[in-house]
């Protein structure tokens, strides 16, 4: 397991401001259930632990490595602490969110979820936020359909720019249980039913992973030598795409083209080179906006207002006309740069609305 914390900046703030900013310390543990050397998982700490230090919150990561059933002993073991955080965030990957979120509200700890939503049946058992479980305080999810369609559209348009006689799309989905991968999927077919010239061809699964996606780039071609159009439900496997294309001699950005997802530093220095269409992305910010919700409510600011769910736009597509403006902002993820109160409605009460949209981010 890996911590990440800040007490030595906390306890140097108390020190200068007394006990009564001492009072209003809150804890946040992240159970992260990706793995401690994965680029999109390790961004999604990296954000959020910017925010906290922003927000004055303490903030602890724990890995899972890839393992869902870890996830679960990790909430277990966070829930039985003497000294409980006041805050878990947890992630419905491969469908684990139910028990973690019961352990928490069992223990009294504040649960959010947040990127993957309860599907349906995992609904009937454990509810909504504050209905079953009131310590279960809210979720932020994206809106994947989006994501999945805009890939899509922006990949085909593209094409269709350089006059090609045929469009033969293959697809590289994550997995075939998380929500975030089903509902790429809605999106993609979607966007494919809005253009009747293209031929989806087949969804294959690449497991989020760009060496068995690029082994999996070479099978398709052999299926389907047509192919000139290919998504990819985030940028590892649009990268292990590239590599299958590049080792086939393919000519990419002129008659092939591919869109992946997570705004990572290799996918943006492929959509600046022209070897990707796009990668579609903000959602690993979705845990720092978390972590202004959670700063908000532990201030008495609740984000829930009239009960009724909000859902703030998260996923942007970054592509040739604003890839630009975006690297000379944050080609870094130097994500200090950011001030992440100007997010919050505790220290700007004339917020009417959570803005957490990139044209926000850039602004600001």
């Amino acid at each position: 397991m890996m911590r990440i914390g800040i007490s030595f900046i906390i306890l140097y703030w108390i020190g200068m401001t007394g006990p009564t900013w001492a009072a209003s310390l809150a804890q946040v543990v992240f159970l992260n259930p990706g793995r401690s050397d994965e680029t999109f998982w390790v961004m999604v700490s990296n954000f959020m632990e910017a925010a906290a230090e922003d927000l004055n919150l303490e903030f602890e990561v724990l890995y899972a490595e890839r393992n869902h059933r870890t996830m679960i002993t990790q909430a277990q073991e966070v829930a039985a602490r003497a000294e409980k955080p006041d805050y878990m965030v947890v992630v419905n990957e491969k469908l684990a969110a139910g028990p973690m979120i019961r352990a928490a509200a069992q223990a009294d700890i504040k649960v959010f979820l947040m990127l993957n939503d309860l599907v349906e049946k995992q609904v009937k058992r454990y509810g909504q936020p504050r209905e079953k479980f009131l310590q279960w305080i809210g979720t932020l999810v994206p809106n994947n359909r989006l994501a999945g369609y805009q890939i899509a559209k922006l990949v085909i348009e593209q094409a269709q720019t350089q006059s090609l006689s045929t469009f033969h799309m293959v697809a590289i989905a994550g997995d075939k249980s998380t929500p975030a991968s089903v509902e790429r999927i809605e999106g993609l077919q979607q966007a494919v039913s809005e253009f009747p010239d293209v031929l989806l061809h087949q969804v294959v699964l690449g497991q989020w992973q760009q060496e068995r996606s690029k082994t999996m780039m070479h099978g398709l071609l052999r299926r389907y030598p047509q192919t000139n159009l290919v998504w990819a439900a985030n940028d590892p496997m649009a990268l292990g795409a590239l590599d299958a294309l590049r080792e086939a001699n393919k000519e990419i950005g002129k008659t092939m083209f591919v869109g992946g997802l997570n705004w990572s530093k290799p996918a943006l220095d492929a959509v600046l080179k022209g070897q990707m269409v796009t990668t579609v992305g903000g959602h690993f910010m979705v845990g720092g906006w978390v972590m202004v919700l959670l700063h908000d409510h532990h201030q008495g600011k609740d984000f829930v207002v009239d009960g009724k769910r909000f859902t703030p736009q998260i996923f942007s597509a970054i592509h040739s006309k604003n890839i630009e403006t975006y690297l000379a902002k944050f080609s870094d993820q130097q994500w200090s740069r950011i001030d992440f109160t100007r997010f919050s409605k505790v220290h700007h009460p004339e917020l009417i609305d959570y803005d957490f949209s990139l044209d926000a981010l850039l602004r600001q």
